[in-house]
């Protein structure tokens, strides 16, 4: 009856959601591993009610970092649980209406998300927890308008964390799958700025977002946005400034290893399941080095390629905890045959020797058994095979890859010896018009492989323009935040009226010259305004109240009667 299933940071309990049934009791439980493998009969340590099943909010009970701590949340209400002894009592609570899911961070941290309501803002709270109890009041609240979602990634630290907020709809029109808002926040007292606009290298939806796992190297997170082929950047953590460029590519996925070294750039769900490997240390992608037989000496030859990973049908992936294997989930519902787990090398070459045996029939949840960080080196990639020739085969179909693939294919990946598909002939006369018309899809597709934002460091200060035009390596382009540009509007803003009160000023005094020059010429239109002024005045001197505008017009009955007598004479 099990239908979905996940694992504390530790891995020393395991949640279980069983579907509803007549007599069944709770769904959500908890079981100690330990116990499981020593005991014949299986029973939870703890057991909470769970009859609304959301695939997105799941699991409802989360461990902090060090398992000391464990949070249940409820209707409107959070819950703090000693996380060594969950089935007993909570020890804390926390009441916030409307919340609608909530993040761990760290040791002590807690992010919380309630979506607005009619003309009511959607709020985003970061909480420290200390003394075990739950505060009352947040370290770092937020409220968006436009947020209907939000995601809060916390950095491994938990003194950072990124918020990712999304809408159904786009007022610019220019993505169809809505928009998103991209910040970072931080829940230290010595932050000068506890919220920044991360600023994106390729504006557009952000399509994933990850924290650099290792807690002991400099706080780093990647992003990828923009339109198709998108763009992952790598960014300091603190700053949010982007730090290097992995190059455009048709990629929405982020997985980190654990020790932080590796990551890998991947394209699932509704792309085509390609994959690149990067070493973040080197900041080169990782190659696959594959031997075949040489005919110079009897070593063999080495060869060095790149992007020959594909798996379209990828559902559930992930770093293995050692950070030198790489599974591939293909579960239930989402995709009901062809069902398995695929291993990969930490640079994506296949163990095909272990994949073949591990597909079960309608697999529903694959996941990697948690372990401490420290119980694995960080090791780094592994070198060539001395004494050998080592080639380079960026572009897999190239003569030498192709010759050494058919003079030994089993020792050649599957994957890699197909090399990249031919392309379709272009007539000389379209050659030098940019290898096509420029206008056919196989064309578009073309250019979107060479990609127009190539891999390298990002230079402070540089300038670079995304979306379709050759850039030189590593440059990037200048961007301001929200805040900045808010207040740049708001002093031109005023700087517009400003002029256009002086103007105006101006245009006064022209006037009050032109009828100063007026009545010197013609003094009997003069007299005439004069003596209208005078019968407007004699009336007011019959009311009983006036305003400050008709007692100041009275006051100037004087000079006016005195100017009366200079235009008779």
């Amino acid at each position: 009856r099990v239908h979905n299933v996940s694992l504390s940071p530790l891995g020393t309990y395991l949640l279980t959601w069983e579907k509803p049934t007549e007599g069944s009791g709770d769904q959500l439980k908890v079981y100690t591993l330990s116990t499981l493998a020593t005991n014949a009969t299986i029973t939870p340590t703890a057991t909470f009610p769970l009859k609304l099943f959301k695939k997105a909010l799941y699991p409802p009970l989360k461990w902090n970092a060090d398992e000391s701590l464990a949070y249940h949340m409820v209707t409107n209400e959070v819950r703090l649980y000693d996380g060594q002894n969950i089935g007993g009592r909570f020890t804390s609570k926390l009441r916030i209406p409307g919340i609608a899911h909530y993040t761990t961070g760290g040791i002590n941290g807690l992010g919380t998300f309630s979506p607005g309501g009619a003309n009511q803002p959607s709020k985003i709270n970061l909480y420290t927890v200390a003394g075990g109890k739950l505060p009352e009041r947040a370290v770092v609240g937020k409220s968006v308008f436009a947020a209907e979602e939000a995601v809060i990634h916390y950095s491994p630290r938990g003194d950072s964390a990124l918020l990712l907020t999304t809408t159904s709809m786009d007022t610019s029109g220019d993505s169809y799958y809505g928009s998103t808002s991209l910040s970072l926040l931080h829940t230290s007292p010595a932050s000068k700025d506890p919220s920044i606009s991360v600023p994106l290298q390729k504006e557009g939806v952000v399509h994933d977002a990850q924290w650099c796992p290792s807690a002991t190297a400099a706080p780093n997170f990647c992003v990828i946005s923009g339109k198709m082929p998108s763009l992952p950047v790598l960014h300091h953590g603190v700053t949010g400034a982007p730090l290097f460029l992995f190059g455009e590519s048709h990629r929405n996925t982020i997985a980190w290893s654990p020790t932080g070294r590796f990551v890998c750039l991947a394209g699932f769900g509704n792309l085509s399941g390609g994959m690149s490997f990067w070493d973040r240390n080197k900041e080169k992608q990782i190659p696959i080095y594959t031997t075949t037989p040489s005919s110079e000496d009897s070593s063999g030859t080495v060869v060095s390629s790149y992007g020959a990973t594909t798996r379209a049908a990828a559902c559930q992936y992930g770093y293995s905890p050692s950070s030198r294997y790489f599974m591939i989930g293909t579960c239930a519902p989402r995709m009901n045959v062809e069902n398995g787990i695929q291993l990969l090398k930490y640079n994506g070459q296949s163990l095909s020797l272990y994949s073949q045996d591990l597909t079960p029939d309608h697999l529903r949840e694959v996941l990697w058994v948690p372990k401490s960080s420290k119980s694995y080196p960080d090791r780094s990639a592994t070198p060539p095979p001395r004494g050998v020739k080592v080639v380079e085969a960026v572009v897999t179909n190239s003569s030498l890859f192709q010759a050494a693939a058919k003079a030994n294919p089993s020792l050649v990946h599957s994957k890699i010896a197909a090399g990249a598909p031919r392309q379709a002939y272009v007539p000389p006369s379209q050659r030098a018009k940019g290898n096509g018309t420029g206008g056919s899809l196989a064309e578009r597709m073309r250019k979107e492989t060479a990609n127009s934002v190539q891999a390298g460091k990002v230079k402070t200060g540089s300038r670079i323009t995304v979306g379709g035009k050759k850039l030189p390596v590593g440059m990037v382009e200048e961007t301001k935040s929200k805040n900045v540009i808010k207040r740049e509007k708001q002093k031109a803003a005023k700087a517009r009226a400003a002029e256009e009160a002086e103007k105006e000023k101006l245009k006064l005094e022209e006037e009050e010259k032109a009828k100063r020059v007026t009545n010197a010429t013609d003094p009997v239109k003069r007299r005439k305004k004069v003596e209208k002024l005078l019968k407007q005045i004699t009336e007011l001197k019959t009311k009983d109240a006036l305003n400050e505008d008709q007692a100041k017009k009275v006051g100037m009955e004087e000079s006016l009667r005195e100017e009366l007598k200079q235009l008779s004479v």
